[in-house]
C-alpha cells in the first residue's frame, strides 16, 4: 500500500499512519463514533452518499447538512449555506472526494477553502476517497492530500478501499490514512470491540491480484473517456 500511494499519488506516508478497516461504511461510523462528544453535530454537503449522512445518528450524534450549489453544469460548495448550517457543537465534516453522486473532484482552491472553514470552526475533516481512481482526467488526482495546507493536513482522515475502483466488494478491506497521532489514537480506540484486528489478509497474500485489478481499472477509465 505504501508503494502504491508513492507511485500513483507521490505521497510518502509512514506505515503507522494506516488504520485498517473492513470497509468504507464501517470507517465512516468508526470516525463518527471517535470524533466529538455524545450529541454533537456532524456536517456534510448534500446530495451525498447516504452513509455519510447516516453515520451520525448511528452513534447518537446529530446529522446536519448544507446544500451544494449549482453553477451552470458544475456543482460547488455553498459556503454561505455551510456557515448557516454549522453550529458550535459541530466537530466533524464528512467530505466525499470525488463526490458521490454529483461527480465533482474538488480542486485545490475549494479544498483549501473547506480546510480554512473547518479549522475556523474547530472541526475535523473525514474525506471519503473510495472513488479516487475513477477519474477520467489524467492530469488530475483525487487524493485530498495533494491540496497542501497545514490545517487540512493536520486535521483530516482519508478513507479508501478496493470496493469501487477494483470491483472487489467481497474482499471487505479498506484503510484510513491519519497523520495526526492524537486523531489516530481516537480512531483506534473507537475501533475496539467493533473491528477485528486482522481483516485484510487477502491483500497481503495476493498483492499481484491488486496490480491486475489496477490495470483493469485503468482500461475501464480509458473506455469511459471515449
Amino acid at each position: 500500500m505504501l508503494s502504491r500511494l508513492a507511485s500513483e499519488y507521490h505521497w510518502q506516508i509512514e506505515p503507522d499512519w494506516l488504520v485498517w478497516l473492513p470497509g468504507l461504511v464501517c470507517g465512516l461510523n468508526v470516525v463518527s463514533r471517535a470524533i466529538g462528544e455524545a450529541g454533537c453535530d456532524i456536517l456534510t454537503a448534500v446530495p451525498v452518499y447516504q452513509h455519510l449522512f447516516d453515520a451520525a445518528p448511528n452513534v447518537g450524534k446529530q446529522a446536519v447538512c448544507a446544500p451544494l450549489a449549482r453553477d451552470g453544469a458544475r456543482w460547488t460548495f455553498d459556503f454561505d449555506a455551510l456557515e448557516q448550517a454549522i453550529t458550535p457543537n459541530t466537530r466533524l465534516f464528512m467530505l466525499c472526494n470525488p463526490h458521490n453522486p454529483v461527480g465533482r473532484m474538488w480542486d485545490r482552491e475549494e479544498l483549501l477553502a473547506l480546510a480554512e472553514f473547518c479549522e475556523r470552526h474547530d472541526s475535523v475533516i473525514c474525506s471519503d476517497e473510495i472513488h479516487c481512481q475513477l477519474v477520467l482526467d489524467n492530469a488530475a488526482t483525487a487524493y485530498s492530500h495533494c491540496q497542501p495546507g497545514p490545517c487540512y493536513r493536520e486535521a483530516q482522515h482519508h478513507a479508501d478501499g478496493t470496493q469501487q475502483t477494483y470491483n472487489l466488494p467481497g474482499l471487505g478491506c479498506a484503510f484510513a490514512i491519519i497523520p495526526d497521532p492524537q486523531l489516530r489514537a481516537q480512531i483506534m480506540a473507537a475501533k475496539q470491540g467493533i473491528v477485528a484486528a486482522r481483516q485484510c489478509a487477502g491483500l497481503y497474500r495476493n498483492p499481484g491480484g491488486l496490480s491486475r485489478q489496477r490495470r483493469l481499472a485503468g482500461g475501464a477509465a480509458g473506455l469511459l473517456a471515449r
